[in-house]
């Protein structure tokens, strides 16, 4: 459970989740990631969420789709049209549109929109401004541009950033009181059970 300023956790390897979450709250997704991968964790969805990227198929073997596709990695499918796919691939429009869903599994237009999202999840976990982005990967409509990222995400940008960032914390270091030598009490406990907390 999740609740802003307490976590808990239950189950076998909780600890293991617990710190993911906490890495991830305090230095973002890229760190929870890292360190999840070196230890071979899967990462729960609870933290996942939203926060996958798109993978794209290139083991399909069809040639003339590959040369699309790379073109498009290529300029991240920035200002890209049909016509210019069809220019790269050497297909007609219909020809391609018929291939490329067959070897991707999206239209090229999908395929295009899910590239250019991939790209503003990266320059939002970079710490890029929402408007920015939306501008760097060819958005110049706000509103078109939150509307494709929650669809294909699931989150706002906002939402997004934040979750990759990690919250900010309202006190110095990790968030948490200072730590207190064994046999001390909390001051928050000491007047309630009338001790002094030194």
């Amino acid at each position: 459970m999740d609740d802003g300023d307490l976590l808990t956790v239950c189950g076998p390897h909780a600890w293991r989740y617990l710190g993911l979450r906490l890495l991830h709250r305090l230095h973002g997704q890229g760190v929870a990631s890292a360190v999840a991968s070196q230890l071979n964790i899967q990462v729960p969805a609870t933290i996942q969420h939203g926060l996958e990227r798109f993978s794209a198929n290139f083991a399909h073997g069809d040639r003339d789709v590959l040369k699309a596709q790379r073109w498009l990695h290529t300029t991240h499918a920035r200002g890209a049209t049909l016509g210019g796919i069809c220019a790269v691939s050497g297909l007609e429009p219909r020809t391609l549109q018929r291939r490329f869903l067959r070897a991707t599994g999206l239209r090229p237009i999908e395929y295009c929109q899910r590239l250019r999202v991939a790209k503003a999840q990266q320059l939002l976990q970079q710490g890029g401004g929402i408007e920015e982005v939306a501008f760097g990967v060819g958005y110049a409509d706000q509103s078109a541009f939150r509307r494709l990222f929650l669809r294909i995400v699931g989150l706002t940008p906002a939402v997004y950033r934040r979750q990759v960032q990690g919250k900010p914390r309202e006190r110095a270091g990790m968030g948490l009181p200072p730590p207190r030598m064994p046999g001390t009490l909390s001051p928050a406990l000491a007047p309630q059970l009338g001790r002094s907390a030194a």
